[in-house]
């Protein structure tokens, strides 16, 4: 194969790792859910890792584009033993029954973990290998292209630009997508015809602990005529050792819901009419919580 084309090789492993370690920069609560929600041992208490994640793979991106030598291969060989723990992650979160979101490219990755994603850290995973075993070159992109003729720097631009413009396009059907699609809610309550109160909460949150408070007096006020249910993106196990009272039906999960509906702080709660629309909210915070909840009770007096 033109070396130009195997020099695409770590320029894509590079990419992927420099858009998502930027793609999430800045939104560390996010990344600790998303360790929480996968199961990853301990994830409650990495929340330093939750902040250096997107760094580290910053990192590694860079070090596969620029190093020479021994160094491009041993950031090879630390990116495919990266890619090869995140893919035996993802298959596991993928096997569970219930939804799970990686936040994989931040933000913009908010489809549940599925079997496409295994497949996409599989192939990366695999690519990683070629460059920590050298099939792709002994240094890094940046250096061997130095030494390139025409042909191979066109094999390099036509393979980079293609794998650029398919991210692209992935990428602007997943926002048309979260446009058409209404959140996936808890369709038991729904079609038990009642409207529904979603509260979301996160662990290790004390404005989120003062809202759990209250759920008792707040679900006898409203139910049956409104089910309350917490979301988090807490395991179940987690939940119940936090808040055991608050644990049963308890949505988990719920990042993509939060990114749906456009809440990016706890604690925060939607009401959902029978029809699946959003009757009142968002709001964000115990008091605009409890003002909530005051109007719907007052609602349901008349």
């Amino acid at each position: 194969m033109d070396a130009g084309a195997l020099a695409a090789i770590p320029v894509i492993v590079a990419g992927v790792l420099l858009l998502s370690g930027l793609l999430k920069v800045g939104d560390r609560q996010a990344t600790a859910d998303s360790l929480i929600a996968l199961r990853v041992p301990f994830a409650d208490r990495l929340g330093w890792f939750a902040a250096w994640q997107p760094w580290l793979e910053v990192g590694l991106g860079l070090a596969v584009l620029a190093l020479p030598g021994w160094g491009f291969l041993a950031a090879g060989w630390l990116v495919a033993v990266f890619f090869g723990v995140l893919t035996v992650i993802v298959a596991r979160a993928a096997s569970r029954p219930d939804q799970v979101h990686c936040n994989c490219f931040g933000a913009a990755s908010t489809e549940p973990v599925g079997r496409a994603t295994v497949l996409r850290n599989l192939v990366l995973t695999a690519a990683a290998l070629l460059v920590a075993l050298g099939a792709t070159g002994s240094n890094g992109p940046v250096v061997e292209a130095a030494h390139f003729d025409t042909q191979s720097v066109t094999w390099l631009v036509a393979i980079t630009a293609g794998s650029v413009a398919f991210g692209l396009l992935w990428f602007e059907n997943r926002r048309l997508a979260r446009r058409l699609h209404a959140p996936d809610l808890p369709a038991p309550d729904l079609a038990a015809g009642h409207a529904l109160l979603l509260v979301f909460v996160q662990l290790e949150c004390h404005a989120c602990s003062l809202v759990v408070a209250a759920l008792p007096e707040w679900t006898a006020s409203l139910e049956p005529a409104v089910r309350v249910r917490i979301a988090t993106s807490a395991t179940p196990a987690a939940l119940a050792g936090a808040y055991p009272e608050a644990a049963p039906g308890a949505l988990h999960g719920a990042r993509g819901i939060r990114t749906a509906l456009g809440i990016e702080q706890v604690p925060a709660a939607v009401l959902i009419g029978r029809d699946l629309t959003v009757a009142a909210g968002p709001v964000l915070g115990p008091d605009e919580i409890e003002a909530l909840v005051g109007g719907i009770q007052s609602a349901l007096r008349f």
